[in-house]
């Protein structure tokens, strides 16, 4: 039975979040869906569902529309709690789709956590704050897709609910309001103070935050028995960034500085029909096939692709393209006996990789780094694993430390058995 559904509005989000709870010991599923209906009888399959909406770049009615939907089917179906998973920088329809869930589920509160400390991502008087700036002076302020163009939370908010929230610290008793409860978080100590003041669970629990408040939920569902996180996987990685965040760009950067052959895709490749399905591209597979067998390393990026066009592509169209095309060659390298572990960044790229092999379920295994999930999938009667990262997790070194090249100083034994 389930005990608890998460919903994600991307598919590194909703790893992220699952893994939390996998990695304790929850049978836990992550899918793509939109709507009850794509769902199925999977009540006795898991204990906890972890739903990817794809609603991180919908107008905000229809993602409003997309969770109210989600959060009333899991109501109906005696779901008790219901974690709204957000992105850790505020993008997306953060405000529209907490309404939602208020509005969809009749309850009264929604306790909300923004922060992810771990990733110094904090909140401090309602302001929330990345490596020490305020999120709208932050890489993140400068998104060429969705900037974030506020740093205080209840501003992000209401630009998309009419919902009121409320500014909280861990010290303080809840509130009696009605309406959004925005913690202050500065330390993965004040997620523990958060579960402790929460009242027992007699109706629907609402909870939302990035993967950061999402550690709380093993607690609360009294799951203390953690799997073995161990996975066979190839001792060659090929790291396919679909993200043009600067973190990715440096763990690109720094790894081509160590050696490992990078690839780069510009426009007139990876948004190119006539390349992707010509002649040309077939050669290619076969050429970043042979090289991967033979370097423990491969980057292919695309950090150069001009996803703003002159001949009338516009970004959001030119981003899902992007995404397609990058799965449809991954899939092609898989289809040609890639041996290597796929680490994908950005959650557009791992999704178009999904849907290029026709798949719509993964299984979280661990967590390599915060926010850097390891998971399972089948494809073609195998079982294959596959890295995933937001285009702003893990460390610099990250390709590096998966593949035992780090030059730095770094205690990678209880790693060694990821790839």
């Amino acid at each position: 039975m389930i005990r608890l559904l998460v919903i994600a509005d991307d598919f590194t989000g909703a790893l992220d979040a699952g893994v939390q709870l996998s990695s304790a010991g929850a049978s836990t599923k992550v899918i793509v869906s939109s709507f009850p209906s794509d769902i199925g009888n999977i009540h006795g399959e898991c204990e906890v569902l972890v739903i990817d909406a794809e609603t991180r770049h919908l107008k905000p009615k229809e993602a409003w529309g997309i969770v109210h939907g989600l959060v009333d089917w899991a109501v109906q179906s005696g779901i008790h709690t219901i974690y709204k998973k957000t992105d850790s920088a505020l993008r997306g329809n953060i405000g529209a789709e907490l309404e939602a869930v208020l509005s969809a589920s009749g309850e009264k509160q929604l306790i909300f956590a923004p922060a992810f400390p771990k990733l110094h991502r904090i909140t401090k008087a309602g302001i929330h704050y990345i490596n020490g700036l305020p999120v709208s002076e932050s890489d993140f302020g400068k998104d060429p897709y969705e900037a974030v163009t506020s740093s205080s939370v209840s501003e992000v908010l209401a630009k998309t609910s009419t919902a009121p929230s409320f500014s909280v610290t861990t010290d303080s008793l809840l509130p009696s309001e009605s309406g959004i409860l925005v913690f202050d978080v500065s330390s993965d100590t004040d997620f523990k103070k958060i579960a402790d003041a929460l009242p027992p669970c007699n109706r629907v629990r609402l909870l939302a935050g990035c993967a950061g408040f999402a550690t709380i939920l093993p607690g609360l569902l009294s799951l203390h028995a953690p799997t073995d996180p161990r996975s066979v996987a190839s001792v060659h990685l090929l790291a396919v960034c679909g993200s043009i965040n600067p973190v990715s760009e440096r763990q690109c950067a720094l790894a081509e500085t160590q050696g490992a052959p990078r690839i780069h895709l510009d426009e007139k490749t990876i948004l190119n029909a006539k390349w992707m399905f010509g002649n040309a591209c077939v050669q290619f597979v076969k050429e970043l096939g042979q090289l991967c067998e033979e370097r423990k390393l491969v980057i292919l990026d695309t950090f150069r692709a001009k996803l703003l066009t002159d001949d009338n592509l516009d970004s959001n169209h030119a981003r899902k393209m992007l995404a397609h095309n990058l799965g449809l060659l991954v899939k092609a390298l898989f289809d040609s006996g890639l041996k290597s572990t796929a680490l994908i960044t950005g959650g557009d790229a791992l999704l178009g990789l999904m849907r290029a092999l026709h798949i719509n379920v993964l299984y979280p295994v661990c967590e390599i780094e915060p926010g850097v999930v390891l998971s399972r999938f089948h494809y073609q009667g195998k079982e294959r694993t596959v890295i995933s990262k937001a285009g702003g997790f893990g460390s610099p070194e990250l390709f590096l430390k998966l593949t035992g090249q780090c030059p730095h100083k770094y205690d990678n034994t209880s790693k060694e058995s990821y790839l």
